[in-house]
């Protein structure tokens, strides 16, 4: 078995259900921390893919045969919209649970001269909330806009690179990241 198809079975893409600090699985009550199931997650996002080209979501062309596999074996969801047809900010809503005009973090680009914002230091990211549930939590991205200065590697022990490179460089890396924090004997959260 390869090690791509091991970690797609072993882990689900799913953002760890959680329950209030006295368990329950009920919602936390306001200012309690929240308490996460030890379920290693992986949230995968591919970024500018066309759901309505892709076999598990109806697609007949066979345009993608691992993709699917790996969607019949995990949680998917069939009616999710971005927020923005932006990276950073997209990304940052999923990051954050804002919508993008609370965030306020957009896309930066030199050349047309948008500058980098950062996240506002009282909004707490996916991996400070997972941080405090005491998973471990390591992200690898292919740049882009998904910047540590904006906020993005806002509760995240393991590595947080974001730079462009090929995807099985990027599937490699995460797999080693992987391999780190089952090192860590703590729960495990990968963005890929």
């Amino acid at each position: 078995m390869s090690r791509t198809r091991a970690l797609a079975l072993t882990l689900a893409i799913v953002v760890a259900a959680c329950g209030s600090d006295e368990g329950g699985g009920g919602a936390a009550r306001a200012g309690a921390p929240l308490v996460f199931k030890d379920a290693p997650a992986l949230l995968m996002s591919i970024d500018t893919l066309r759901a309505d080209r892709l076999g598990c979501y109806g697609y007949t062309r066979g345009t993608s045969p691992q993709l699917d596999a790996f969607a019949r074996e995990c949680v998917l969801f069939e009616d999710v919209y971005a927020p923005s047809c932006k990276t950073a900010e997209s990304h940052m809503s999923l990051f954050t649970s804002l919508p993008v005009t609370a965030h306020g973090i957009s896309n930066a680009s030199d050349r047309l001269g948008i500058p980098l914002r950062e996240l506002c230091d009282n909004r707490l990211t996916l991996g400070q909330m997972l941080n405090r549930g005491g998973y471990w939590n390591t992200a690898e991205a292919c740049g882009g806009n998904l910047l540590p200065q904006m906020g993005f590697a806002r509760g995240f022990q393991g590595r947080f690179d974001s730079r462009l490179r090929d995807v099985k460089d990027l599937v490699d890396a995460t797999l080693q990241q992987v391999d780190a924090g089952r090192a860590q004997e703590r729960p495990l959260f990968a963005f890929m």
